[in-house]
């Protein structure tokens, strides 16, 4: 257990580049996150990173959505961006009456099982991360701070969550 305090910064950082602005906003979560790691032992649980997620985007402030989101979201490509408001749409039609834990957590084993072909038991590094990832962006999209998706089709940066 000696030297992994950090391995879950540096999975993050992996997945995510080294300094991107979604790296440095899950590393945050991760960080301030007691549920996610206890000391060197992190807790590879799919529903717990995606709970973590989920709260912290119903618990961000309008005013630093206003500031950082736009620069988290500029690093997705015009395709990207599309397709996670594709997810957000997915999510609320399966919850006309709003999202439940149930709910979200169906979603986002679905979205990852497309997308990564992973989910034997749910939990695992990868899974863990891109639930995070996947209840950040929800709770942002039920806050209606998802902004709009570029009109370009080019990417600004490499894909960096929900596909």
């Amino acid at each position: 257990m000696e030297g992994l305090e950090d391995s879950g910064t540096e999975y993050i950082h992996h997945l995510y580049g080294h300094g991107s602005e979604h790296s440095c906003l899950y590393t945050q979560i991760y960080q301030t996150a007691p549920e996610l790691h206890d000391g060197p032992r992190i807790h590879w649980t799919f529903s717990v990173w995606l709970d973590a997620g989920w709260r912290k985007g119903l618990e961000l402030t309008e005013e630093s959505a206003q500031i950082g989101i736009p620069k988290i979201w500029a690093e997705f490509s015009a395709h990207d961006q599309r397709f996670t408001l594709k997810l957000f749409k997915q999510l609320e039609v399966s919850s006309p009456d709003g999202v439940t834990a149930k709910v979200l957590n169906a979603a986002c084993a679905a979205y990852i099982e497309g997308r990564l072909g992973l989910l034997k038991d749910g939990d695992g590094p990868e899974a863990c991360v891109h639930a995070l990832d996947y209840g950040f962006w929800m709770a942002l999209g039920v806050r209606g701070l998802i902004p709009e998706p570029l009109e370009a089709d080019e990417p600004t940066n490499p894909p960096t969550t929900a596909q």
